[in-house]
């Protein structure tokens, strides 16, 4: 199913009620509006709804129409409640598809202005203040930002767009835009990296955002199962660095 908002704080503020009330969903995730045509753009097909700034789009299983009616409508009494403008029930398995490719195609759909996605955890609670500062963030560069993810865990994907800028332009003002948004996660609760990890691309991020502390413990970790620092030495836990 898939529910708008009019804003990012009604639908995340949504979830931990649903969550509360019993109800196991199979996923319950946070697409801004401006994702959304790009995975329209992917597919070919359409969203939906064009309503609000913020959707929810909620997964649920059941073991026959009956229960699965019983459930929509005890989730829609929890959105109405978040300000909720609709709720619309994905019923035929063509429905279903289409909003999950949607949904999962919104890279394919923007990879051609895209830098870099980071995909940045915070508190679930803080993704309402982390998705409206980062947008501020991105916007104070002249930079455009698609924010989607998983609305139970706090993992928010970002899609740092080019925006039309020139390649002089948007290579001066990307690295200062990741930066700032490590630094907001940080100062949250949060962490750069929720699923993909640190890799080489991140992996100065990861030691200008943890403490020296978290570095140690992380070197003498690397240290017991690799006493003689031959496994990719230098990688990403570089024991020189302690």
């Amino acid at each position: 199913m898939v529910v708008p908002f009019d804003d990012v704080k009604g639908a995340i503020g949504a979830v931990p009620k649903i969550l509360q009330s019993g109800i196991v969903s199979l996923a319950i995730e946070y697409i801004d509006k401006e994702s959304i045509p790009y995975g329209e753009r992917a597919t070919g097909e359409r969203w939906p709804s064009k309503e609000g700034d913020a959707h929810l789009m909620i997964i649920i299983e059941g073991r026959d129409e009956e229960e699965l009616f019983s459930i929509s409508e005890e989730i829609e009494d929890i959105c109405r409640e978040y300000g909720a403008l609709d709720l619309l029930v994905a019923d035929t398995a063509r429905e279903q598809k289409k909003i999950l490719d949607i949904r999962s195609l919104i890279y394919e759909g923007s990879k051609e202005g895209l830098i870099e996605i980071l995909d940045v955890s915070v508190p679930p609670a803080m993704i309402p203040d982390f998705v409206i500062e980062s947008r501020e963030i991105a916007s104070e560069y002249g930079m455009k930002l698609l924010q989607f993810g998983h609305a139970a865990d706090g993992n928010v994907h970002q899609e740092i767009l080019k925006s039309g800028l020139e390649e002089e332009e948007w290579g001066e003002s990307y690295p200062k835009v990741k930066q700032k948004i490590f630094q907001l996660a940080s100062e949250m609760g949060g962490y750069i990296t929720a699923e993909h990890g640190i890799g080489l691309t991140k992996r100065e991020d990861m030691y200008r955002t943890l403490s020296k502390k978290e570095i140690d413990l992380m070197c003498k970790i690397k240290s017991v199962f690799d006493p003689n620092n031959i496994l990719n030495p230098g990688k990403v836990v570089d024991l020189e660095r302690i």
